[in-house]
């Protein structure tokens, strides 16, 4: 009886270890948790306020969803990141006062030119050197194009453009969530730069329509 109990308590034993070496290769072999990117907001700057009776955020960009472009893919697309920077630092008096105006109906239009991102396979080296080697193999190069507008009863009177452009390189044996890493610094980075450039161009350009500058 003795011997019994003590071969099951060894078989148990046996089973507790499988299980526990189980369990840890399936920790170890899990995937890694997906990021979460957030839309990069603006509201802790102040909106730039136009002399003008309403706001509209049109777009000329249409997205081709075929390689070599990936905007579509992204998970923060260019087009999406111009319609938040928008919607947050421009904003209207309600009406057009502006000081000489012969009158009529004026509006602030955000137009989206372009928000494309390309890729671009690069070359890399081959046979066993390059299999040993985490090589840059990817570049994408994203471009944004938008102007803002003052119309009156549908006229353009006044513009001010901004358009930039970054590249950013990603390695051969990059994951998934490290290539959507890359992808929403990138965009960070760009929309950066076009708030500070738009900025200026507002202001520079159409400052006369501004409430204040």
């Amino acid at each position: 009886m003795t011997a019994i109990i003590a071969r099951f308590a060894g078989r148990l034993r046996g089973w507790l270890a499988a299980g526990l070496a189980a369990t840890l290769v399936a920790a170890c072999t899990q995937a890694p948790p997906v990021p979460e990117f957030a839309d990069i907001r603006y509201t802790n700057k102040p909106a730039m306020m136009f002399q003008a009776n309403d706001m509209v955020v049109a777009s000329d960009f249409q997205p081709s969803f075929q390689p070599p472009f990936v905007e579509h893919l992204m998970p923060l697309p260019p087009e999406r990141a111009l319609r938040t920077w928008a919607q947050d630092r421009i904003t209207v008096s309600g009406q057009s006062g502006v000081p000489g105006d012969v009158g009529g109906l004026r509006v602030v239009r955000f137009v989206i030119r372009d928000a494309s991102v390309r890729e671009e396979r690069l070359q890399t080296q081959a046979g066993v050197r390059g299999f040993l080697t985490d090589e840059q193999a990817w570049r994408y190069t994203a471009h944004i194009h938008a102007d803002v507008e003052v119309l009156r009863d549908r006229t353009v009177i006044a513009s001010a453009t901004t358009e930039g452009h970054r590249s950013r390189t990603l390695g051969e044996k990059a994951s998934l969530n490290e290539r959507e890493e890359m992808w929403y610094s990138l965009v960070v980075d760009l929309m950066q730069d076009f708030d500070a450039a738009m900025s200026q161009n507002v202001r520079q350009h159409l400052g006369e329509h501004l409430v204040s500058r």
